[in-house]
């Protein structure tokens, strides 16, 4: 046990010189002072998770799982998260942008919204900005419950979904979402995270239905709202990052800047997935005719 330790304080040690100290408000938050466990958690994620349970499941022999009550009520929890976390992320912006009393307002605090912002010796406004980075840190960590997607997958036998992907998504949007909250928790990361929460809250209502036979036939509307989240987030990245900058923003340049590749990223692989079932779907109809 004392060896594990070591070890997590090593790789905690080697993220830090390289990541820097944590925002102070950061410190504060539970599980965020030590990156290593959002490193392990996503490594536990891969092996067990990814690699591990199919490949006992197929070595054993063992069946699909009948797992839909479980998951149904799964979905239910993660459309109620995903929509609260949604419809109070809307909420504190309200309160921010036309609420005169929580400090001075400028159109800049669609896109840019400084973590210290002008007038925080206001108590309205202190008040904010600490439900603004409990939203934050809860988003975050929501994104390590998502796991439980794959694990489901897993579970039934449904391996064909768990693509490059599907895990990709997974892992590198729990891991970026702990280094924003690490760096910046709070401030500009309102705008990605109610625009998440609600596709996501529109994608569960989607799994849910399907678990009944139900097939909407807006499927693929999921798919080109979750592409316009990331042209938008790419948008933001090129306003906070490159035009406006650390200096009006506050959140670290390498942060901002690095989601616009990221997003390009999600853009090309989300296009890819799009086209490839499209002609997946085309040619199931051609060789049925």
């Amino acid at each position: 046990m004392q060896d594990v330790r070591q070890w997590l304080l090593a790789i905690d040690d080697q993220l830090l010189s390289w990541l820097g100290p944590p925002h102070a408000v950061a410190r504060s938050l539970p599980w965020m002072l030590h990156p290593a466990w959002a490193v392990v958690l996503s490594a536990a994620y891969l092996l067990i998770i990814v690699l591990a349970v199919p490949t006992t499941m197929r070595l054993l022999r063992i069946p699909p799982l009948r797992m839909k009550p479980m998951m149904r009520a799964y979905n239910l929890f993660m459309v109620a998260l995903s929509s609260y976390m949604g419809i109070h992320g809307v909420r504190l912006w309200y309160a921010l942008y036309f609420q005169r009393q929580v400090g001075p307002l400028r159109p800049l605090y669609v896109w840019c919204v400084p973590l210290e912002l002008p007038g925080a010796a206001d108590a309205n406004l202190r008040q904010w900005q600490r439900e603004m980075t409990a939203l934050v840190w809860l988003f975050t960590w929501s994104k390590a419950v998502e796991f439980a997607d794959t694990l489901f997958m897993v579970l039934e036998g449904r391996m064909r979904q768990v693509s490059f992907l599907h895990v990709y998504h997974h892992v590198t949007m729990f891991l970026y979402w702990f280094v924003n909250t690490y760096f910046y928790p709070g401030g500009d990361l309102w705008f990605s995270l109610v625009q998440n929460a609600f596709v996501h809250t529109v994608m569960y209502g989607y799994y849910f239905a399907t678990s009944f036979g139900y097939n909407p036939r807006w499927k693929y509307w999921i798919t080109y709202a979750q592409m316009l989240q990331f042209v938008f987030d790419a948008l933001q990245s090129i306003l906070v990052g490159y035009v406006y900058g650390e200096r009006v923003c506050g959140i670290p340049d390498r942060v901002s800047r690095g989601l616009l590749w990221y997003m390009l990223s999600m853009l090309a692989l989300f296009a890819h997935f799009l086209l490839t079932s499209r002609k997946s779907k085309t040619a199931r109809k051609i060789k049925a005719a």
